[in-house]
């Protein structure tokens, strides 16, 4: 705890830091968030307390601390690799096209570019785009090339292609659970129930939960 607490400079925030530390062994995320965006603030170069206030900053949903977090964390050389989502993260939040290009371009140069292909299909899509045939572009990185399948498969879904989406879906089996369920979502969301349930058959508790949670 010393070496979190040793660059704070008067008892307040101190005391944000103990605050923040509390409110996160409880699970008050917002709270612990704001009180470690205070301690940062008394000490901006303290690597301990930064860590602490990106991940709840993540978990809270602050873009603004996770990014500020995140810098003093870059300057130190210590910053993690999922820290270079959020550039990305904050172009979608404000709608901006240019800067998720920017965001996904400077990923794809990093240990994340495995998700730049799919994450390309994305901004594509949103665009009004064809994001199929950008994903089917050949790629030696046999995940990315896993990632830009699954992708695929989520986008049919999305752009109105369900019957194919769930086509792709079926046709492999290794597609992970996690990723039939938002699929499902997808399409339940879109009233296609039916070929929403297609894709939760089997007693994994979440497929479970889902359909009884579904619509009738």
């Amino acid at each position: 705890m010393l070496s979190s607490t040793a660059g704070l400079a008067d008892t307040g925030d101190l005391a944000a830091y103990v605050k923040a530390r509390a409110a996160d062994a409880d699970g008050a995320v917002d709270t612990a968030a704001a009180n470690y965006a205070r301690a940062l603030d008394g000490a901006p170069g303290d690597t301990g307390i930064a860590i602490r206030a990106y991940r709840e900053a993540l978990e809270a949903g602050d873009i603004a601390l996770a990014t500020r977090a995140a810098a003093v964390l870059e300057r130190a050389g210590v910053a993690p690799s999922d820290a270079a989502l959020l550039p990305l993260a904050e172009a979608a939040r404000r709608g901006d096209a240019k800067a998720a290009d920017a965001a996904i371009a400077r990923l794809s140069t990093g240990p994340l570019a495995v998700l730049a292909p799919a994450l390309t299909g994305w901004t594509v899509f949103a665009r009004g785009g064809d994001p199929v045939r950008v994903l089917g572009a050949p790629t030696k990185d046999l995940v990315a090339a896993r990632f830009a399948t699954e992708t695929r498969a989520l986008l049919l879904i999305a752009a109105g292609r369900s019957a194919d989406g769930v086509a792709a879906l079926n046709a492999d089996p290794r597609m992970p659970a996690d990723l039939r369920i938002a699929a499902a979502q997808l399409l339940f969301g879109r009233n296609e129930d039916a070929a929403a349930r297609s894709l939760l058959d089997g007693n994994d508790p979440s497929f479970v939960a889902l359909r009884k949670g579904a619509p009738e």
